[in-house]
C-alpha cells in the first residue's frame, strides 16, 4: 500500500479501520481530484475506506471547517454575530501588531550595525501618538466620505 501512497506523489498517511484502513493525503492547487480518482483507481473499495483531505496551501482554512462555520454563525442572533465579528478584527489586530513587532525585532540587529542610535520611550510615544492621530484622521475622512455618497 505504501508503494500505491508513493504514486500519488502526495504527502499522505495511513490508519487502520475496522477491516480496512484510511488514508489521507494532501492534494496542493487543483490536483486534488487527479490525486483522488487516483488513489480510487489504485485502491479496493471494498477493502479500504479512503478519506482524502485537500490541503490547499493558498487558503488559510480548508473548505469543510469553513462551511461547519458558516453553518454554526447562521444559529446565531444579529447581537452575538456582532460579537464573534468584533472578536475575529481583535485578533487579526492582535495578529498585525505580532507581525509588526516581529518586522521591527527583524531590523533591530541591521539599525546598530550601522550605527543609528537607539531612540527614547519618549520619542517613541510621541511617533506611536502620531501614527494613531493620522489613521484616526483617515477613518474619520473616510466615515465621511462615505455618509456622503
Amino acid at each position: 500500500m505504501s508503494s500505491i501512497l508513493g504514486k500519488l506523489g502526495r504527502q499522505a498517511s495511513i490508519a487502520p479501520f475496522k477491516n480496512g484502513a484510511i488514508v489521507t493525503f494532501s492534494a496542493v492547487g487543483g490536483d486534488f481530484d487527479v490525486a483522488k480518482g487516483l488513489l480510487a483507481a489504485l485502491l479496493s473499495k471494498k477493502h479500504l475506506l479512503a478519506l482524502a483531505h485537500c490541503a490547499q496551501r493558498s487558503k488559510t482554512m480548508n473548505a469543510t471547517l469553513e462551511q461547519a462555520l458558516i453553518c454554526k454563525l447562521r444559529t446565531l442572533s444579529a447581537q452575538q454575530v456582532a460579537e464573534v465579528e468584533d472578536f475575529v478584527e481583535f485578533l487579526a489586530g492582535k495578529a498585525r501588531k505580532a507581525q509588526a513587532l516581529d518586522r521591527l525585532l527583524a531590523i533591530a540587529p541591521a539599525l546598530e550595525d550601522a550605527g543609528v542610535a537607539p531612540i527614547s520611550e519618549e520619542e517613541i510615544a510621541a511617533e506611536v501618538k502620531a501614527a494613531r492621530t493620522e489613521h484616526r484622521a483617515r477613518e474619520q475622512a473616510k466615515a465621511s466620505g462615505a455618509g456622503r455618497s
